[in-house]
């Protein structure tokens, strides 16, 4: 999936355009990175485990570095887990597209009426506060609730929930155009 140009990727997994937002996972090690760590750490258990060999513990040997294979593939699944994003987009006065993609590459998608929609949130954020946008019930619709940004820290949730308020504002300037 393409971002829109004019969106800048941030360090904090915020991206914002004029009318659509990104979350992404937040950065972890990239390979050049890992490739330094699982070096450090391969270099360190090879040498306690020539070292214990070398004091006679001879059955050590059939198990050195498999501590780091239990290690490289946790951290090869916990970067596979991070692969997630979610997107809110205002594509006309009528319509709020959510889009959620989970670490397989699956999209979910609700749409909602931009004019009907609230953030509801507890402030201060903490780690723990949800992020919630809410759409009230009507005679046709049930009440829709979309939890949001739930992986992302307090600062960049506290940020995300100002640029989706002014999104929702900017709803009045399409209707306008």
């Amino acid at each position: 999936m393409q971002m829109p140009a004019d969106i800048a990727p941030t360090s904090d997994g915020f991206h914002q355009a004029p009318a659509f937002l990104r979350l992404t996972a937040p950065p972890g090690l990239d390979p050049r990175a890992a490739l330094a760590l699982f070096g450090a750490l391969g270099i360190g258990a090879l040498t306690i485990g020539l070292g214990m060999f070398l004091s006679g513990a001879w059955p050590v040997i059939g198990f050195m570095g498999l501590e780091l294979l239990v290690l490289l593939l946790c951290f090869r699944l916990f970067a596979g887990k991070g692969r997630w994003a979610e997107e809110v987009e205002l594509l006309s006065p009528h319509c709020l597209r959510i889009t959620k993609y989970d670490h397989r590459g699956r999209a979910r998608w609700i749409e909602l009426d931009p004019k009907r929609c609230q953030v509801v949130t507890r402030f201060p954020l903490r780690w723990s506060t949800a992020v919630v946008l809410r759409q009230p019930s009507d005679y046709r619709t049930p009440q829709i609730s979309v939890r949001l940004a739930k992986r992302l820290n307090p600062d960049a949730r506290q940020k995300f929930v100002m640029a989706l308020k002014d999104l929702l504002k900017q709803r009045d300037q399409l209707a306008a155009n």
